[in-house]
């Protein structure tokens, strides 16, 4: 067996859940799950977006599922390069996902060393200088790419606390009213149309408003058709790092970073061959 079959394995598994993932959204969009309602209040007409279904069930699982395979993937990369310098290290670490410099230093010696050792037969023990280098030069502080941060976050979200909580975000791009007959007093910036200013990646509720017109804008009568062009996201909500970002992006991001360490990682394992489970080519980056 490969030292790297396990991490590639996890890597393979989370991909597998990402296609899962895509097909459950594009499914639930297809359904057009939602709708721009024009309703009369008071002295104003009202557009709201609203979500007609409930986002799949399962969908939460998934992504939490494939959270957890790309982190345990980096656990068991770490843990065989420890295994690569003491074949008889059978201590707890993780691969360390730092935001800063200082976190990185208080936090990385207990995985990466220099430590103190229990039963390899040594009183310190530490990574090579090259592996560690190598890990520091993934940490978000360094490369400026959230990814490895989402994932961590996501994934201590999902196991330790919630699970992942998931909302659609709509992006209208188009939005106006177009009244029946020439009296409507509609005259800005075209005859009969009136423009909307709307906020894009509104959060979509039930009852999200996106626009109010005042119904001094309309003749008596007036007949008033809604037309519009929105678009729809599913973004993490309330996970520390990752709130509103697009989920289908960040898990791709997340594995391609991944995958990326494991890449920087796998010549130090060179005298082993390769990993009949290997991801190469790796997702783009």
């Amino acid at each position: 067996m490969h030292p790297l079959d396990s991490t590639f394995l996890k890597l393979r598994r989370a991909d597998e859940h990402l296609q899962v993932v895509n097909d459950l959204m594009q499914g639930f969009l297809k359904r057009n799950p939602y709708r721009i309602t024009d309703t009369i209040v008071k002295k104003e007409r009202v557009l709201r977006l609203e979500q007609l279904e409930d986002i799949p069930t399962e969908l939460p699982m998934i992504i939490g599922d494939a959270c957890n395979n790309l982190r345990s993937g980096l656990d068991h990369l770490l843990w065989q390069l420890w295994i690569l310098q003491y074949p008889t290290f059978d201590e707890l670490v993780y691969f360390p996902i730092c935001d800063s410099e200082s976190a990185f230093k208080k936090g990385s010696p207990k995985n990466i060393g220099p430590r103190t050792a229990k039963a390899v037969g040594t009183d310190r023990i530490s990574l090579t200088s090259n592996q560690r280098a190598i890990i520091e030069s993934l940490q978000p502080y360094k490369t400026r790419n959230p990814a490895l941060s989402f994932l961590r976050d996501v994934n201590n979200s999902d196991k330790h606390r919630l699970i992942q909580v998931i909302s659609l975000i709509g992006n209208v791009k188009k939005l106006r009213l177009t009244a029946d007959t020439t009296s409507a007093l509609l005259e800005v910036p075209s005859r009969r149309q009136i423009p909307i200013q709307i906020i894009h990646n509104t959060r979509v509720e039930k009852g999200t408003i996106l626009a109010r017109i005042p119904l001094t804008n309309f003749s008596r009568g007036t007949q008033v058709r809604v037309q519009s062009y929105a678009t729809i996201s599913f973004a993490f909500e309330g996970c520390k790092t990752a709130h509103g970002q697009i989920i289908y992006e960040s898990i791709n991001a997340m594995l391609s970073e991944t995958s990326r360490a494991v890449s920087l990682c796998e010549p130090e394992f060179a005298g082993f061959g390769t990993s009949q489970y290997t991801m190469h080519p790796f997702p783009p980056q």
